[in-house]
C-alpha cells in the first residue's frame, strides 16, 4: 500500500498472449478501475489498439464501488484515449492537448454526477 501512497502514476504491461488466447474479450483485457465520484483523481488509460467495439476493447474499465462496466462511449476521451501513433510522434504536445481534453471530460462528467450534491 505505500508504494500507491508514494506515487501518482504508474505503468504495466500487458498479457498479450492471454487476451489473445481469451479472443480479445475485454474482460481479459487491462482492469481499470474508475471512481467517478472521486473529483480529485483522474485516471487515463492511453494506447493505441483502443477499439470502439466493446466486444473486442482491450481496456476492461469499470465502476471502483459497483464493479459494472463503464460504456466506452462514457470511457473514451474522458479515461481512455486511443492514441494515434503517427501524431503521438509528429506533434511534442499531442499527450498534453489529450490530457486537457480528458481533463474537460470528465469535468463535465463529474459535475452532472455531483449536480445538487456539492
Amino acid at each position: 500500500m505505500e508504494f500507491w501512497q508514494a506515487t501518482n502514476s504508474f505503468a504495466i504491461q500487458d498479457d498479450y498472449i492471454y487476451w489473445r488466447d481469451k479472443d480479445f474479450l475485454p474482460d481479459s483485457g487491462k482492469l481499470m478501475l474508475i471512481d467517478r465520484a472521486d473529483g480529485g483523481v483522474h485516471q487515463i488509460f492511453f494506447d493505441d489498439n483502443i477499439d470502439s467495439d466493446p466486444e473486442f476493447s482491450i481496456v476492461d474499465i469499470r465502476d471502483l464501488k459497483s464493479g459494472k462496466n463503464i460504456s466506452y462511449e462514457e470511457a473514451i476521451n474522458t479515461y481512455m484515449v486511443q492514441v494515434d501513433t503517427i501524431k503521438a510522434i509528429l506533434d511534442d504536445d499531442y499527450f498534453i492537448k489529450k490530457v486537457r481534453e480528458c481533463e474537460k471530460n470528465q469535468m463535465k462528467k463529474y459535475l452532472e454526477l455531483t449536480k445538487g450534491k456539492l
